[in-house]
C-alpha cells in the first residue's frame, strides 16, 4: 500500500524510519524538532516539498541535494536558518517555485542559485536579514516572477536578473524603492501593495519602457503622486498602458484565501477591517483561512462567524481547541482541517460538514 502512496504530511515526528516510497510526489514536514535523517532520500519521485517550523535547523540538509525531480519548495518559520548550502542548490536542477516565508534570521541563498537554472518563481516574505541576494543572480535565466514580501527593502542584486517580468512588493517598510528599479528592463508588471510609508516612486523607472502595468494597493503617498497629469510623479509613468492606484478600502473585495501566521496579537485583524472602514460581514468572497499560531484569540473566532461564505479553516498548534469550535457553531457547512493540537473532546452539537484529522494530541 505504502507503494502507491502519492502524498505524505508529516507533524512532530523525529525519530521514525521510512521505507522507500518510490511514488510519493508531495511531502509535507510539519513541527519536527530536527529534521528527519533520510526521510526524503527514499522519496525519488518528490516533486513538492513544504519545510515547516523547524527547531535548530540552521543550513539546509544535504540529503536535499538528491532531490532532482524537485519542482516546488517552500520553506516557512524556521526561524534558526541561516543559509542554503551551495552543494545543496546543485542537486535542484528542477526546480521551478521557490518561495521562503518567515525566516528571521536568513541571511544568504549562496551563489548555489546559479544551479536552479528552471527556476521560474522566486517569493520572499517577512525575511528582515535577507538585504542582498548572490551577484550570479543573471544565471536564473528562466525566472519570470519575484515576490518581496514583509521586508524592509528590496534586496541588492534583484536587478541583475535578465528575464523577469512581473514584480509584486507588498507591504515593505521602506520610504523609498532603489534607484536600480531602473535597471530591471525586462520588467512588463510591477504591482505594489500594502506600502504605507513609501512616499514616491524613483525617477529610474521611467527607463523601463517594457512595463506595461502598474498597479498600487493601499499605499496612500503613491496614490496621490501618481495620479493622471496632476501627481509629482506622473512624469516617470506616463509611458505605461496600465495604471490603477486603488485605494485601501479596495484591498478585501476579491479576497479568496487567507493565511493568518506568526501573529502575535489578533487584534490587529479587528483593527485593520476598522481602516479599511469595513467589517468582516462585507469580506463576503473570503472562502478559506489558515493559522497557524498557538495564541488564537476570541476575536478572531467572532469575526469567522459573520463571513458568510467561509468554507475551510486550518488550525495548527492550538492550545483550547474546543473553545475555538464552540465558537464556530454558525458556520455551516465547514470543512475543518486540525493538526498539532491539543483537545480533550470536541462539543457533541457541533455539526462541521468534514473534520481532517492530523496530529492530534488528547489533553486531560
Amino acid at each position: 500500500m505504502l507503494s502507491r502512496l502519492s502524498q505524505l504530511r508529516i507533524f512532530d515526528v523525529s525519530n521514525l524510519k521510512f521505507p522507500r516510497l518510490p511514488s510519493v510526489e508531495e511531502l509535507v514536514i510539519n513541527e519536527a524538532t530536527s529534521f528527519m535523517e533520510g526521510v526524503v532520500e527514499n522519496m525519488p519521485c518528490l516533486k513538492t516539498l513544504d519545510i515547516i517550523m523547524i527547531k535548530g535547523l540552521v543550513v539546509l540538509p544535504d540529503q536535499l541535494n538528491g532531490l532532482g525531480a524537485l519542482q516546488k519548495l517552500h520553506i516557512q518559520g524556521c526561524d534558526d536558518l541561516e543559509y542554503f548550502p551551495e552543494h545543496v542548490l546543485e542537486g535542484l536542477t528542477s526546480l521551478r517555485r521557490l518561495s521562503i516565508s518567515l525566516c528571521y534570521n536568513l541571511k544568504s541563498l549562496s551563489k548555489g542559485v546559479r544551479y536552479l537554472t528552471c527556476l521560474e518563481s522566486l517569493s520572499i516574505w517577512y525575511c528582515p536579514e535577507l538585504v542582498t541576494l548572490p551577484s550570479n543572480m543573471s544565471q536564473l535565466t528562466a525566472l519570470r516572477t519575484v515576490t518581496i514580501e514583509g521586508c524592509s527593502t528590496l534586496p541588492y542584486g534583484l536587478q541583475c536578473v535578465p528575464s523577469l517580468r512581473t514584480l509584486h512588493i507588498t507591504t515593505c517598510r521602506s520610504t523609498s524603492l532603489p534607484d536600480w528599479l531602473g535597471d530591471m528592463t525586462s520588467l512588463q508588471k510591477l504591482e505594489i501593495w500594502n506600502c504605507r510609508e513609501l512616499r514616491s516612486l524613483p525617477s529610474s523607472i521611467q527607463r523601463l519602457t517594457n512595463l506595461s502595468s502598474l498597479i498600487t494597493r493601499g499605499c496612500p503617498y503613491l496614490e496621490k503622486r501618481c495620479r493622471t497629469e496632476t501627481g509629482e510623479d506622473w512624469q516617470y509613468i506616463n509611458h505605461i498602458p496600465e495604471i490603477k492606484l486603488l485605494s485601501e478600502s479596495t484591498l478585501c473585495d476579491k479576497v479568496d484565501f487567507a493565511e493568518l501566521f506568526a501573529v502575535a496579537d489578533l487584534d490587529c485583524l479587528h483593527d485593520a477591517m476598522n481602516k479599511l472602514n469595513s467589517d468582516s460581514k462585507k469580506i463576503n468572497p473570503l472562502q478559506r483561512v489558515s493559522h497557524t499560531h498557538h495564541s488564537l484569540q476570541h476575536n478572531l473566532c467572532l469575526c469567522l462567524q459573520n463571513i458568510a461564505t467561509l468554507l475551510g479553516l486550518i488550525v495548527v498548534g492550538l492550545f483550547r481547541l474546543r473553545v475555538f469550535v464552540i465558537t464556530l457553531y454558525s458556520v455551516p457547512g465547514l470543512v475543518l482541517n486540525i493538526n498539532a493540537c491539543l483537545h480533550h473532546a470536541l462539543p457533541r452539537e457541533w455539526n462541521p460538514y468534514l473534520v481532517l484529522f492530523g496530529f492530534v494530541q488528547r489533553s486531560y
